[in-house]
């Protein structure tokens, strides 16, 4: 199979790579200038053919390296996984937020590709014979390739995402196809894709999850802070930038001052909370809210977008090259204690790695509302969450994210066991597939039992969010559950509901007189609820 020739842009905390593929970039550049949200990103003639089969999590992920073992393909591949999976290097591997002490780490730069030896040695991993066509390793999966990476001291991640350049074949869970910024980051081009995705009844709430955001206001302050902190730096270019990002955060803090202070002049639309309860945690205000917000800030056309991408690229490579110049100048003044001071300060990040986060997750999720020439705005809403005080954003629409990549794909495949019915999946999808195969369900109609239960022992079984707290409701449907689990074989109560954990103990109670009879039975209810460990009734249902 022909190899790729194109990438994306890469990820802020490899400048030298970026460097390498300048022209790629630049084209790239423009090509998002103009909105590739809104438009078809395909062009035969960019990027050759290749395979990206996409599932749900990385263990499912290792599933189908272990099938592909089985078969006689074998295309030049790369499994695609996060720092949390790859990362060797001593004291990062430990930490929480790898991604954020891994561009520490490039502050300090120690040689030609930053300050992490793993990184430099990448090329060692790469060109590694085991992962070479017909080598012992040429299929692999993360744990294999952490293996490798420790035994020649060369970092797996930076080792997977140059593999993935030449690829025929990319393993990857959902995020990896569904965000855009993490297609961005590791170059994954849909044009001339065959993009497959295993398990397609998780997507749709992978889809509206990447298209919205949650932002606690501690976290917008801090945001407010740092953005005021790199216009006082008194640097032309990093002030413009700074204070294009700071429009967009005071605009959201404003706006969360008129909900949260009752300032009904500052909220300009009518919430739309669907009772008094739900009123009471969170404001939801349709999405002309937020257009209205943007377009205060003058933040509502798609230039704007453009800009406020550009702004938090520029800042993080300005992040980058301050380190850089920053190990010169310490190496020709290490002995002067203040020289040392400068440096400490001069060090620091422009921007936190949460603030950084959450800015272009914002922007992202604005890049969304704004996209198809504004057609997605009513599919949004915009929320003021009382309980956390935290300002979000709703995608309700999961075809808002994957439109940019039904229109880009060469074609998408997914499978599942339970897509039906499938009008309303595409529906759903905002996508049309000419090409459907559903199989018959292999339960005929005569071994199913629909009924529903509208009361226990005279107590009303309408679960409204309030009547399932209550504690004569859930003897109710205790009791319910109980007399079906006596009457039918196999059939145990606390596999019906995740609600019945919440009651087990007083549960417990109802159901040990009935089963103490019956020590098959009761045997058989320890096994199931502790997943086949030998243990006490009293241990298995009450701890």
């Amino acid at each position: 199979m022909p190899q790729p020739a194109s990438t994306e842009a890469g990820h802020t905390s490899d400048v030298d790579e970026k460097k390498e593929e300048s022209g790629e970039a630049e084209s790239n550049n423009k090509r998002r200038s103009k909105g590739e949200v809104n438009g078809k990103e395909r062009d035969a003639g960019t990027t050759k053919m290749r395979v990206m089969l996409c599932t749900r999590t990385q263990a499912q992920v290792t599933q189908l390296v272990r099938e592909l073992r089985k078969t006689v393909y074998r295309p030049r591949m790369c499994v695609l996984a996060s720092r949390d999976f790859y990362c060797i290097h001593k004291s990062v591997s430990r930490k929480p937020n790898k991604n954020a002490e891994c561009e520490k780490l490039e502050q300090r730069r120690t040689g030609p590709m930053g300050g992490c030896r793993h990184r430099v040695n990448k090329q060692r991993l790469v060109s590694c014979p085991d992962l070479l066509p017909g080598g012992r390793c040429e299929v692999h999966d993360v744990e294999t390739l952490v293996e490798l990476g420790r035994d020649l001291d060369a970092c797996p991640y930076y080792t997977a995402k140059a593999m993935a350049k030449d690829a025929e074949l990319l393993l990857a869970t959902y995020n990896y196809i569904v965000d855009p910024g993490i297609r961005e980051t590791f170059g994954i081009d849909c044009r001339n894709t065959v993009v497959i995705i295993d398990e397609a009844h998780n997507l749709e709430d992978a889809l509206v999850e990447v298209s919205s955001c949650h932002l606690p206001v501690t976290l917008l302050q801090q945001c407010f802070e740092e953005l005021r902190a790199v216009i006082d730096t008194q640097q032309p270019a990093l002030q413009k930038d700074a204070a294009l990002l700071l429009r967009l955060v005071d605009a959201l803090l404003r706006w969360r001052e008129g909900c949260h202070g009752g300032a009904e002049a500052a909220v300009t639309a009518t919430s739309s909370s669907c009772n008094d309860e739900a009123s009471a945690k969170a404001r939801v205000f349709a999405g002309s809210e937020l257009l209205s917000l943007l377009d205060a800030a003058h933040l509502a056309d798609w230039g704007a977008v453009v800009q406020l991408s550009a702004a938090m690229e520029s800042l993080a490579v300005a992040d980058l090259n301050r380190g850089r110049k920053n190990k010169q100048q310490q190496e020709g003044a290490a002995q002067a204690e203040e020289a040392r001071r400068k440096q400490r300060r001069a060090n620091q990040q422009l921007l936190s790695g949460p603030v950084s986060i959450a800015l272009k997750d914002t922007i992202k999720v604005i890049r969304f509302f704004l996209s198809g020439e504004r057609s997605f705005v009513n599919d949004f809403k915009l929320v003021y969450e009382k309980e956390d005080d935290s300002v979000s954003v709703w995608c309700m629409y999961p075809g808002v994210a994957f439109f940019p990549i039904a229109n880009a794909a060469l074609s998408v495949i997914l499978t599942s066991g339970t897509l039906a019915p499938m009008g309303l999946f595409c529906s759903e999808l905002g996508t049309s597939f000419p090409i459907t195969i559903e199989l018959n369900h292999f339960v005929t109609h005569e071994q199913v039992f629909v009924s529903a239960v509208t009361s226990s022992g005279g107590v009303d079984l309408t679960l409204t969010y309030q009547r399932v707290q209550q504690r004569n409701v859930m003897d109710a449907i205790g009791a319910a559950l109980l007399a079906i689990a006596q009457v039918t074989p196999g059939v145990f109560p606390w596999k019906f509901n995740p609600v019945i954990f919440t009651t087990r103990h007083r549960w417990f109670a109802m159901l040990l007189p009935v089963v103490r009879c019956d020590e098959p039975l009761l045997q058989a209810l320890c096994r199931d609820r502790c997943h086949g460990q030998a243990t006490s009734v009293q241990t298995c249902f009450l701890h």
